[in-house]
């Protein structure tokens, strides 16, 4: 349980910073930007966790690197829709 824990500590900021961004895009009453981040950050988990758990044998640290991933990859998303770059 310490490994996934230290693992996911990383990816705190990366969780903050997307529910600050799908807060304020909610805020601003468009529901569709925060639909679509969500949808690519839980694919991206569910495929990671197949990937790094199942295929490269990785256990439950990968699970935990397929979870930060995600989160990163939306606040990614996000922050692209608000500077406007999609």
């Amino acid at each position: 349980a310490s490994v996934y824990a230290s693992i996911r500590a990383l990816g705190v900021p990366f969780a903050l910073v997307g529910m600050v961004l799908n807060c304020a895009f909610l805020a601003s009453k468009n529901t569709r930007i925060p639909l679509i981040s969500t949808l690519i950050g839980g694919f991206v988990n569910l495929g990671g966790d197949i990937a790094l758990v199942n295929y490269l044998g990785w256990g439950i640290a990968g699970a935990a690197w397929a979870t930060v991933l995600s989160q990163l990859l939306t606040v990614v998303v996000l922050c692209a829709y608000a500077s406007g770059t999609f």
